[in-house]
């Protein structure tokens, strides 16, 4: 087979499929001995190619490349992965109580009646009227001080004073020495006597005598009586005045200072009317929800808890529950307990005497807002802060044994399941959570359409070419970003670009190779050959590397891995709050962006086409004598182009597919056409012919594909200055052939 190049010039390009396709049918001969009849020798040209490839062919016209500034450039649409949502820490909040006693008995005080006693009561006879002739007289008296069974039975004085005073009206002195009046409780046996009046000598015509007796720690009940031993002093001769009388007056007072009230640790009494409670100072308790955040405001999406309420007091109570921090959302008021027969929020309830209250409590009916005890919300807390106060003992007619030490025990319970305490989950959160950790790792698809199956090089230098990683997180928190962007290639990870140090945070933090965004910021991290990442590796380098059995390819896809810390530990340390809800996300994309004026070094383009027509008699295949395959090609392409063409068989399987098994039919020897890099690029053309044997000329008809290999010279300098590629770039192909073989007359039906 020889090859004639007209065109000084012309480098190279396709070398066609022959495929001829002969209008005759021929006859058999039948004798030899019958008479032979004239042949000669003929040609026919056939047209076998007209196809013009354009450079978008060698990329497969994929739609991610666009024209910019009349150069090709391959950049798809941002590449956006699924959001990575941020987790925020959940709050495990314990168990908490506090116990809220009574701390009084609501009757404070007694009232006791006075003793008024005359001659004939202290002595059983009427005054005389006459000088009393002697002797001296002298009584024992036990008299009734007191009977009121139908507000109480008994009182126990935690703190208490009586005070006895005797006045005498007679005219004459008494004496009550020297046993002094005793206090006694008879509703009890034995007796019991509650305290000793040491009153002596009372002086006649209103003379006074006083005494107290300590009631501390003493039992009295609402039967009491006076035992006492009443004698005469100078009564001897005197007519005894008939309006005299020995008077007693009583008092309770905590210490003996009058207006003092004395304290009671029991009774049993019952309550004829409604008890107010007085209002004391009532130190809050806590329920700690966490030790490392710190909520201005937050939101729930979950929790729940049991406000429980022990009211350890006999009677019904009133009662008043406050939670500081909590609102509830819809009516904006603040946190009310439910009434534990209506289930309507109230600012107070009524809790029967010795009943449990026991209800529960969802977190995302509420939103918590941190609050000073002022009511100022400029504050941060970690915990809920509650009280019960007691307002009323609700009256009652049964009588009761109450003490002072009685309470109401609250508690606040977190839900628990099989034992374990649920937390309360957040929905959003203004203030500080502890650093957080966001862990993303994303697959980006990255290949060039169907083009990296057709066009590869041994190496590539892309200038202007551009990743661009952006990363945005809508959490108002700085948030500290590390990740690499790693190629990956027929499911193999190649290499990696790793974000650089950036907006790099305080040098005391315990990663200061980070890129740090602060609220509403969108990290924007470029990799090209200008911003070689951390590691010194460019975008060319990063993607010259991705070279299998010696041809680079574009990668299949991007692996986009690292952290988001949200809080980074020196924010955490500091005054500054910041926000996250629940379906807040880390986003991270990437923009692409590949112009194609590039340095490209031994380039190459395959594909393969079916012939134009088809031989379909073989039987004269022993006639062809020759013949000729002609070549004229057009190329604008800024590089010289080298083409070589392979006839195929078809496959045994599919025949509208070159078989893959069996090896070429005939190999064209390559043809070349020089590049044009002028402005105007009119182009380069090469017109060449290809001489075939007789034998080169039959292969032909077990060929039914022609495979062309277009393969693309080297830039300038090996390839690393880069030139400018336009999608109209192209090459036309213009492939025929011209056939030699002999004609037998017979064949042509002529000898018949």
């Amino acid at each position: 087979m020889q090859t004639i190049n007209r065109s000084g010039n012309s480098r190279s390009l396709l070398a066609a499929l022959l495929l001829l396709l002969l209008p005759f049918s021929y006859h058999c001969i039948k004798s030899p001995l019958e008479p032979k009849a004239p042949s000669w020798t003929t040609q026919l040209t056939i047209p076998l190619i007209d196809r013009t490839y354009y450079f978008s062919d060698l990329i497969a016209k994929d739609s991610a490349f666009t024209t910019d500034a009349g150069v090709l450039v391959y950049k798809p649409a941002s590449l956006n992965n699924e959001p990575t949502p941020i987790s925020i820490p959940a709050l495990d909040p314990v168990e908490a109580s506090f116990t809220r006693q009574l701390g009084l008995i609501p009757i404070t005080s007694v009232t006791i009646p006075g003793i008024s006693l005359s001659f004939q009561d202290l002595t059983g006879q009427s005054p005389p009227g006459l000088p009393w002739p002697g002797p001296e007289l002298s009584t024992s008296q036990n008299r009734e001080l007191i009977s009121d069974t139908a507000s109480y039975d008994y009182l126990v004085y935690e703190e208490g004073v009586m005070t006895l005073s005797i006045t005498n009206t007679f005219n004459f002195d008494v004496t009550f020495a020297p046993g002094g009046i005793q206090l006694v409780d008879t509703t009890v046996s034995p007796e019991e006597v509650i305290g000793t009046f040491n009153i002596g000598l009372v002086t006649k015509n209103g003379g006074n005598a006083t005494a107290s007796i300590s009631l501390n720690g003493k039992r009295m009940s609402s039967v009491l009586r006076m035992r006492f031993q009443f004698q005469t002093v100078d009564l001897t001769g005197k007519t005894i005045n008939a309006s005299g009388r020995i008077s007693s007056v009583v008092s309770i007072t905590k210490d003996g200072t009058p207006g003092t009230e004395p304290t009671l640790s029991e009774a049993k009494m019952k309550l004829v009317n409604e008890f107010y409670v007085p209002v004391t100072n009532i130190r809050d308790s806590v329920q700690t929800l966490s030790d490392s955040i710190f909520i201005k405001n937050a939101e729930f999406s979950g929790g729940e808890f049991n406000i429980v309420i022990n009211n350890g007091i006999p009677f019904d109570v009133i009662v008043e529950f406050k939670l500081r921090e909590l609102v509830h959302k819809q009516t904006n008021q603040s946190f009310k307990l439910r009434d534990p027969i209506t289930d309507i929020p109230s600012d107070s309830i009524t809790i029967v005497g010795k009943q449990i209250y026991d209800k529960p409590y969802e977190l995302k009916n509420y939103r918590l807002e941190a609050r000073r005890q002022s009511g100022a919300t400029d504050t941060l807390t970690s915990g809920l802060h509650f009280s019960l106060s007691i307002k009323t003992l609700v009256r009652s007619n049964i009588k009761q044994v109450i003490k002072k030490t009685d309470s109401v025990f609250v508690q606040i319970l977190p839900k628990k399941i099989g034992g374990i305490t649920q937390p309360y989950l957040i929905d959003n959160v203004r203030g500080k959570i502890p650093p957080t950790r966001v862990n993303i790792a994303e697959e980006v698809p990255a290949g060039i359409g169907t083009s990296s199956d057709k066009f590869t090089a041994d190496s590539l230098k892309l200038e202007g070419a551009k990743i661009v990683l952006k990363i945005f997180t809508n959490s108002l928190f700085p948030t500290d970003l590390k990740f690499t962007v790693q190629g990956v290639l027929d499911g193999v990870p190649g290499s990696s670009l790793a974000t650089p140090p950036g907006n790099r945070p305080p040098t005391n933090d315990p990663d200061p190779t980070s890129y740090r965004i602060f609220p509403g910021d969108t990290a924007k991290i470029v990799f090209d050959d200008a911003h070689p990442d951390p590691n010194g590796v460019t975008l060319s380098k990063f993607l010259s590397s991705f070279v299998q059995g010696g041809k680079f390819k574009f990668p299949d896809k991007f692996i986009v891995q690292g952290t988001a810390v949200l809080e980074p530990t020196d924010a955490y340390a500091n005054d500054s709050v910041g926000y996250v809800k629940n379906n807040d996300s880390v986003y991270t994309s990437l923009d692409f962006s590949f112009p194609l004026k590039v340095g490209i070094m031994n380039g190459s383009y395959k594909d393969t086409a079916s012939f134009t027509g088809n031989i379909e008699d073989t039987s004269q295949i022993n006639s062809i004598v020759g013949g000729r395959v002609f070549f004229d090609l057009h190329s604008t392409f800024p590089i010289g182009l080298e083409v070589q063409s392979k006839l195929l068989k078809p496959s045994t399987a599919d025949s509208t597919q070159p078989s893959k098994i069996d090896p070429p039919v005939l190999v064209l020897d390559t043809i070349r056409v020089a590049g044009d890099d002028s402005p105007n690029r009119a182009g380069k053309k090469s017109f060449t012919f290809v001489s075939l044997t007789a034998d080169e000329a039959a292969k032909i008809s077990q060929a039914a594909f022609t495979a062309i290999d277009i393969k693309l010279a080297s830039a300038l300098n090996g390839g690393s200055t880069p030139v400018a590629f336009r999608p109209n770039d192209s090459i036309t192909v213009r492939t025929s052939a011209n056939i030699k073989f002999n004609v037998d007359f017979d064949r042509l039906g002529g000898g018949k």
